[in-house]
């Protein structure tokens, strides 16, 4: 049998739980109900690890009784363990040695065809960079949408745009109208001719295409940020009229 050794923590708790057993003992023969004197409280119990103490009440001629358990905990030893068998040495040693071996031919295996060994890796890192690739052009897309605005912000900002065409197609109508009539009354290019003779061309065109030479044209590019919905419909309406004015009118007689 193997020698218990004692611990002085133990022995010390060991003391600490038999004196407040006591305690708790002698604590409960104090507590006694009003109308209970000491005398009718009697220890009845020949155990030696409880206390049963019975009590009469004379006031309601009831008797109770209360059993207080004082035993001394079982003390906590320590033993140590027993020694291991010969058979138990020689069985672990032998499957540590069969360990080496399995991680040495493993090392072999793998060194061998690191293609193989790092197969998976080289996919995983594949298809990561396919999908943060996707997760970019999500992303990106998702900017685009945030920033585009209500669908008022994307109205208005397509107007404004064709505002600027339909000044920019007025300009160009003007070029060529004037480069035409320069070669048609005298026989040269409209950069050609003097100034005073290249405002006489232009004349005749100038009553219908000046207005949108004008920046009091950009009616709507100048009030963009306050324009309601319902001023760029306007808007939108009085650009389609001005096209459709160019189009009857004289330019293209």
């Amino acid at each position: 049998m193997p020698k218990e050794e004692t611990n002085p923590f133990l022995e010390n708790q060991k003391i600490i739980l038999e004196r407040r057993s006591a305690e708790r003992a002698a604590e409960a023969e104090k507590k006694i109900p009003a109308g209970v004197s000491e005398a009718d409280v009697q220890p009845i119990s020949s155990d030696p690890n409880t206390i049963t103490l019975e009590r009469y009440s004379p006031s309601t001629g009831e008797t109770t009784t209360r059993t207080i358990n004082v035993a001394r905990p079982e003390p906590q030893r320590i033993t140590k363990p027993a020694p291991l068998t010969l058979e138990q040495i020689k069985a672990g040693l032998i499957e540590t040695g069969n360990e080496i071996d399995s991680a040495r031919e493993k090392f072999k295996t793998d060194n061998a065809s690191l293609d193989v060994f790092y197969s998976e890796q080289k996919t995983l890192r594949a298809e990561i960079a396919e999908l943060q690739a996707k997760l970019a052009e999500k992303q990106a897309r998702l900017h685009e949408l945030e920033t585009a605005g209500t669908p008022r912000d994307k109205y208005a900002a397509s107007i404004v745009s064709l505002e600027r065409q339909v000044a920019g197609w007025a300009g160009a109508l003007l070029v060529t109208l004037s480069e035409q009539a320069a070669q048609r009354i005298y026989g040269a290019s409209f950069d050609e001719i003097s100034k005073e003779s290249q405002r006489d061309v232009q004349i005749r065109y100038r009553k219908t295409l000046a207005q949108y030479q004008s920046n009091f044209y950009m009616k709507l590019g100048r009030t963009y940020a306050k324009a309601t919905a319902e001023d760029v419909a306007r808007r939108a309406a009085e650009i389609l009229e001005d096209v459709s004015g160019l189009l009857d009118s004289e330019c293209f007689a």
